[in-house]
């Protein structure tokens, strides 16, 4: 049993608590329950907008600049964590859409034809360490839009609701992703040089607490064995580099692949692995309501006017 987990037993036994509350355990843990994906808008202005907009304020007095300045700083200190933005730009190719602040392309449709994996974006968004505004990665989520449309009781749904009513019910409709074996990809782009153990112990502490919270009779040591195979896809150590892509893949029968720079590192059987990945980031208790919000949004537009095109208008982007 790893020190973490004994460290929590240590701390008394989760099951015989009256809260029925799991405690985080480590400082790396703790930052990936802080963090949430920062909004971003798309930009269309000109560079000749912002030549206009700078010789305006360079009519302006120094004094009412340093006023201004004054009270747009204090103004984001007093913005709390989940609500300042960043804003940015972001572009399109025939076949990709480009995140103008990282400089990541990522591509319309993820394919991968020896893994049977084509999948349509979704949402981009960042993973930020929300009190200090820190980048931790890039990342886009992927559907496999085909397989969904052909879901009739999805396309019902959605058929019978409006696009707020289908939101709301975000949680039954990823139970429904889930249950009916529809693909989904996260494809992450470190925005700074990580370890695999930092990927991974961004995501430990929560996908423990949402196994648990399915099944309180699981001791910590049960949810650590399947946890394993996550665990040791790499070695601790092994660098992720900014040029470097990690993605996630459920597949049709529920499988997790991960998989990075497009080379298959591991298969995992444990179908739990999947789900509690994608529910981590698109389920209930998600850290980025906003993000989940609008990839359920576009799940309805899928659902409603399927379309073989994708572009930059079709796809969340935050």
């Amino acid at each position: 049993m790893s020190n973490k987990f004994k460290g929590l037993l240590r701390a008394g036994s989760i099951l015989n608590t009256s809260n029925k509350t799991l405690p985080s355990y480590s400082f790396s843990q703790f930052l990936s329950t802080s963090t949430s994906l920062t909004t971003t808008q798309r930009c269309y202005s000109s560079n000749n907008n912002k030549n206009d907009n700078n010789d305006k304020s360079s009519s302006s007095s120094s004094s009412n600049g340093s006023y201004a300045a004054a009270a747009f700083t204090l103004s984001l200190m007093l913005l709390p964590g989940a609500v300042a933005m960043c804003k940015e730009c972001f572009e399109e190719t025939p076949d990709h859409i480009i995140q103008i602040k990282t400089g990541y392309q990522y591509p319309k449709r993820m394919v991968n034809k020896d893994l049977n994996i084509d999948h349509a974006i979704v949402a981009i968004g960042n993973r930020v360490m929300s009190f200090l505004k820190i980048n931790v990665y890039s990342m886009a989520i992927y559907i496999d839009d085909m397989e969904l449309t052909n879901k009739n009781e999805l396309k019902e749904r959605a058929n019978n609701m409006q696009v707020e009513e289908f939101t709301k019910s975000s949680k039954e409709v990823l139970d429904m992703l889930i249950d009916k074996c529809v693909g989904m990809s996260l494809k992450i782009r470190p925005t700074k040089k990580v370890t695999w153990n930092h990927i991974y112990s961004g995501l430990e502490t929560s996908m423990t607490n949402l196994v648990w919270r399915k099944n309180q009779k699981l001791e910590l040591v049960e949810i650590e064995e399947w946890l394993t195979d996550l665990r040791t896809v790499m070695p601790p150590n092994q660098e992720i580099s900014t040029q470097s892509e990690l993605d996630f893949v459920r597949n049709k029968d529920g499988k997790l692949l991960v998989l990075l720079d497009k080379q298959l590192l591991r298969e995992i059987q444990d179908v739990r692995l999947g789900d509690t990945l994608f529910e981590f980031y698109l389920g209930s208790s998600s850290k980025v309501p906003e993000v989940r919000q609008e990839f359920y949004s576009k799940l309805w537009t899928i659902l409603r006017n399927k379309s073989e095109s994708v572009d930059i208008s079709t796809i969340g982007i935050h």
